[in-house]
């Protein structure tokens, strides 16, 4: 029947409550159609806006009831194309109009479809009048129009951002399964009409969680193991052994340092070398103890604001020194110290509660609540750190440090510090004989005989007391900085402090084959150049005596650098604080040999660093103290500079020594107090002077048990100042005493603070408030894994899930703000989010909920038509298939080629790198050239590898790690050429492939295929088809006759990388299974788990 409206003449309607047909009139039939059409239309709208309701993953798809309409439908439309201008940021709103707030809702859409104004200009026809206006070129689409237009009609219900309200733990619906996450999952499945894949098989699931939990593939022993095991806990075990595994905390390491920024260097141009790898270490053994999430990140935050913290919770708090540091002279330590906080703002925002906060830095946020004023308020919880903005030219760490020692470390530190305290005893026992036999040697040893010089300096006025009258004594000159003369235990001695120096005219002229001699006391206050006569522009001709960066004393005679130079150094340093008797020695004959330095009278032992001088060492230069022509200004004091034309004899040093000790001032007050003219108070005065300065002095017999107490004591420091200088740092949090103010920073820069706007420590209002009293580092740690807090487990657990899925329930896992990507199961990530918290913040106890669900356990196994309509797999309808991160490409590799080292932690380590590339990129950075580990550390898995944040390493780059220079939570993912290649040529592939091969022969069996068919079990974790092979023995015989007697070709293919072939192996077979192994390693299977 034909129920179009125009045929009323025998229209016909059934009741609901009537069993028959009733015939009407026209016209109550045509009131009657009209009243049922308006009841079907009322219907299907409700329907819609049921659907709409609850869709949230996409503008097509349908989730849980519980999902409040705007947060997960309307509200990204609203963010995206009106928050702009009707957002957050009030500067930026050119009307009073809010889209974002509940009363800005009402008044924008008060009146529905009829009389909203916001509604009106949104479907207005005319470009001019229509909202978002054209100049925004954020056009509504058709179906964001109808979504606003149905939700409009019904009323404009507003509610929050779905992520800025605490997470409820609904009940699952067990009617869809037993397991909470499975049940969550296949209900929406079932909504949708789909049906979950079947499980993959147990090599596939083996091979993908030993991945997902350790980063390396599983052995076969393991995959027979799992394979064969027919308990029906099964499952729960493989998982059980993985987590309980150390490799368990090195594989969840890698995408939290990804997020902390850590690197082995500064950043910047200079980028120098740092120490923060015991920060790394922490990391992963606190993954491996299972240390609660809350504690976790209370320990990173605030980790030296605990009661009584240890070292370990201090290295903890190394997380926010991760931060790029400059060092560049001339940068401007006030706008770096603001970048530094900034950065720590940006990182603890984005790592722990997902939002992009530096977004408020200049202005109020434009989408998400966030008021400049909160950003700054936020920044004050890191603005009292004890650090400097720039630190010119500062290699290394930079305070505040910890020392970081192993067990033995410890007992061996101990043992070390032990001895000087007893040896600072045995010195302070033998003190009372010590004075005696000084007192003795002052007042009845005569001065030795006179030394004749050639010359002598003058430190001030006059010369000191033991110039001689046959001395040639020669003033400074006036380009001279003069340094500040006292008088000292030796008499008027020269002090100076990096800035000053001495220079003298017609002193003397060193010749490289005439014999000479230079002796100076020396007191060393720091480092720089003792004395010179050189022009550092003249290829450093001449000579000097300088400090090495261990205190070493350094000699130079050179003609031209470095390829005509004689380069000696000493391998005890030069005692700090104490005045030592120093003499260099040349006997004219351009060899090391010929070259002798004394500490006091004892010749010391040196290494040569440049053996070869065939020219000249005179200079036009003057004679200097304290510097070079090029600077090193020296950091200490000096006195009695004497130059002799001849090689003096150790007897003729201690002779000097001598005369040089008893006319000085000190020693002729001591000869006197012992006499009985000075006071009591005045004798004991002058003992200990002279105690501390003659500490290293031996008498010529050898009897002075003082002499060899202190000597034994002074052994005793420099072996525990050695080690001690060889134990690790880690930078960490420290509160300065003083606290800074922090004030808006106007626009966002360092130099344009508002006075009139100072903050105080706090969080941003629509996040609650600070669960204490207190204001600090430590309030915000405790209340970022507060339960008032209701962003962070949800952050943690959509990252969890990402990890082993590929993507988050939230597929932008840095941002849950408003302009994220809504939840795909909203109810599901609430659960995990709140069971996380109930289990109290227990990972592994949420991994092991997701990794025990048939979710995780499906095969990747679909109709291409479902890949095509679904290629991001967000219903979940089948397994994750995902490529292998950077890391463990090069690591898996490692391991079936059986090179990998097991050892856990330690220092960062410098694998296989193009030469040169450190060079090329960044000059080296001031680090020199790329140095290669040797050994087992070249073979270290790629968690460890050196990180250069200028010159990122290329194994790894090339598969999308991050540069870590600023943090990083989801890394890009390409496919691209470069990758294939990298696979092909990169040394590391090729010696894991050859080493692949020794395998396949060696392990694999007696025959071809046998062989063939171990290496792809151990690449790809299953049994080849007959067909793989057959193909693969097909490749294997072209390539055996491709190197039959080419031995060239063979040896060039074999000699890459340091492991060394197997010498009893068949060298053209061997490059034939590497071929094979090659290819393996290049398969997509390989670089994939699924």
């Amino acid at each position: 029947m034909n129920y179009s409206p125009n045929n009323e003449s025998s229209m016909i309607s059934r009741r609901p409550y009537d069993n028959g047909l009733v015939v009407m009139p026209r016209r109550a039939a045509r009131r009657e159609w009209r009243a049922s059409r308006r009841r079907l239309l009322l219907k299907s709208l409700a329907a819609v806006l049921a659907a709409a309701a609850a869709c949230i993953a996409n503008e097509a798809a349908q989730a849980d009831d519980s999902v409040p309409e705007l947060s997960h439908l309307v509200r990204p439309i609203l963010s995206d194309k009106c928050f702009y201008c009707h957002g957050p940021d009030e500067a930026n709103r050119p009307t009073d109009l809010r889209m974002d707030t509940p009363e800005g809702i009402r008044q924008a859409f008060d009146g529905g479809l009829k009389k909203s104004l916001a509604w009106r200009r949104i479907a207005a026809d005319d470009d001019a009048d229509r909202m978002p206006p054209a100049g925004s070129h954020k056009p509504l689409t058709a179906a964001e129009k109808q979504t606003l237009q149905d939700w409009v009609a019904a009323g404009a219900v507003w509610s929050p951002h779905w992520a800025f309200v605490p997470p409820v733990k609904a009940e699952p619906p067990r009617e869809y399964s037993a397991h909470p996450v499975d049940a969550f999952v296949r209900r929406r499945l079932h909504r949708e009409g789909l049906a979950p894949s079947g499980r993959a098989s147990r090599e596939k699931l083996i091979r993908r969680v030993t991945f997902d939990l350790h980063g390396l593939p599983p052995t076969i022993e393991e995959i027979d193991d799992f394979v064969q095991d027919t308990r029906p806990d099964a499952w729960g075990r493989v998982i059980d052994r993985l987590l309980a595994s150390p490799r368990y905390g090195e594989r969840m390491a890698v995408s939290w340092l990804d997020g902390a920024r850590y690197a082995d260097t500064n950043g910047y141009q200079n980028d120098f070398r740092r120490t923060m790898w015991p920060w790394r270490d922490w990391v992963i053994n606190a993954f491996n103890r299972n240390m609660p999430f809350d504690q976790f990140t209370i320990e990173q935050i605030a980790g030296d604001l605990l009661p009584e913290p240890t070292n370990e919770q201090r290295i903890a708090s190394g997380f926010n020194r991760n931060n790029r540091t400059v060092t560049e002279a001339g940068s401007i330590p006030e706008e770096w110290l603001v970048e530094n906080v900034i950065d720590r703002v940006e990182t603890t925002s984005t790592v722990f509660l997902g939002l992009t906060m530096g977004c408020a830095r200049c202005h109020d946020h434009k989408f998400d609540p966030i008021s400049q004023q909160e950003f700054y308020e936020f920044y004050a919880f890191f603005n009292n750190i004890e650090e400097e903005g720039v630190y010119s030219e500062v290699r290394g760490n930079v305070g505040p440090v910890v020392e970081c020692l192993s067990e033995a470390d410890r007992l061996e530190l101990a043992r070390l510090e032990s001895r000087v305290r007893l040896e600072t005893k045995s010195l302070a026992e033998s003190r009372s004989s010590a004075i005696a036999s000084l007192r003795e040697w002052a007042v009845e040893t005569p001065l030795p005989r006179a030394i004749p010089t050639t010359a002598a300096v003058r430190l001030d006025g006059a010369p000191f007391a033991a110039v001689a009258e046959h001395e040639k004594v020669v003033s400074p000159n006036a380009a001279s900085h003069l340094p500040k003369t006292e008088n000292a235990f030796l008499g008027p001695v020269a002090t100076l402090e990096g800035d000053q120096w001495l220079e003298y005219e017609g002193l003397f002229e060193p010749h490289a084959d005439r014999p000479f001699t230079l002796t100076a006391w020396v007191k060393r206050l720091g480092g720089g150049v003792i004395l010179s006569k050189m022009a550092d522009s003249d290829a450093y001709r001449g000579i000097d005596w300088m400090l090495d960066e261990g205190n070493h004393l350094v000699t130079h005679f050179i003609d031209r650098w470095p390829e005509s130079a004689l380069k000696m150094t000493t391998k005890k340093p030069l005692a700090e604080g104490v005045w030592t008797h120093v003499a260099v020695a040349y006997d004219g004959s351009s060899k090391p040999s010929g070259v002798s330095i004394f500490f006091g009278a004892e010749p010391q032992p040196t290494i040569t660093n440049n053996n070869s001088l065939s020219g000249p060492l005179q200079t036009g230069q003057p004679f200097r103290i304290g510097r070079r022509s090029g600077g090193s200004m020296l950091h200490g004091s000096v006195a009695r500079i004497r130059v002799f034309d001849y090689v003096l004899s150790g007897d003729e040093l201690s002779e000097i020594i001598a005369s040089d000790l008893l006319s000085a001032p000190a020693t002729r007050k001591f000869a006197e107090a012992s006499t009985g003219s000075q006071a009591a108070e005045t004798k004991t005065s002058v003992e200990n002077v002279l105690l501390a300065e003659y500490s290293a002095i031996v008498d010529p017999n050898g009897g002075n048990e003082y002499a060899k107490a202190s000597s034994r004591l002074e052994e005793a420091r420099r072996a525990a100042d050695e080690f001690r200088e060889n134990i690790p740092t880690c930078m960490v949090m420290q509160e300065r005493e003083t606290p800074r103010e922090t004030f808006v920073l106007s626009r966002g820069q360092y130099n344009q603070p508002d006075l009139q706007r100072q903050v105080f420590p706090s969080v941003p209002t629509f996040l609650g408030a600070l669960p204490s009293g207190r204001a600090d580092r430590l309030a915000l740690a405790e209340w970022i894994v507060s339960r008032d807090n209701p962003l962070t487990a949800r952050v943690v657990a959509n990252r969890l899930w990402g990890r082993f899925f590929g993507r988050g329930l939230v597929k932008t896992e840095e941002n849950l703000g408003v302009q994220c990507d809504p939840p795909s199961h909203p109810e599901l990530l609430d659960w995990l989010a709140v069971e996380l918290m109930d289990s109290g913040w227990d990972l592994q106890h949420l991994t092991r909920l997701v990794l025990t669900s048939k979710t995780y356990q499906q095969s990747t196994v679909a109709d291409p038509e479902r890949y095509r309509e679904e290629p991001d797999n967000r219903l979940l309808e089948r397994g994750p298939r995902r490529r292998l991160q950077a890391e463990f490409v090069r690591d898996q590799a490692l391991s079936v080629g059986g090179l990998l080292t097991d050892r856990i932690g330690g220092a960062s380590v410098f694998p296989y790198q193009p030469s040169g590339l450190w060079d090329e990129l960044a000059g080296g950075a001031n680090e020199g050239s790329y140095k290669q580990s040797r050994g087992p550390d070249l073979y270290r898995r790629s968690l460890y590898t050196y990180r250069k944040r200028t010159v990122p390493h290329p194994t790894t780059a090339v598969f999308d790690a991050p540069g870590f220079e600023i943090c990083t939570v989801k890394r890009s993912l390409t496919n691209t050429p470069l990758q294939a290649l990298a696979l092909l040529n990169d040394p590391t592939y090729v010696e894991a492939a050859r080493k692949l091969a020794e395998r396949m022969i060696l392990e694999g069996g007696q025959n071809p295929r046998d062989r063939v068919s171990y290496g792809f079990r151990l690449v790809t974790s299953r049994r080849p088809s007959e067909l793989e092979v057959t193909q693969l023995c097909a490749s294997l015989e072209k390539q055996k006759a491709h190197f039959a007697g080419a031995e060239e070709r063979v040896d060039q293919f074999l000699v890459t990388g340091d492991a060394h072939p197997d010498p009893s192996l068949d060298r053209p077979e061997l490059a034939a299974y590497a071929i094979i192994g090659s290819l393996l390693l290049n398969l997509d299977e390989s670089i994939t788990t699924e």
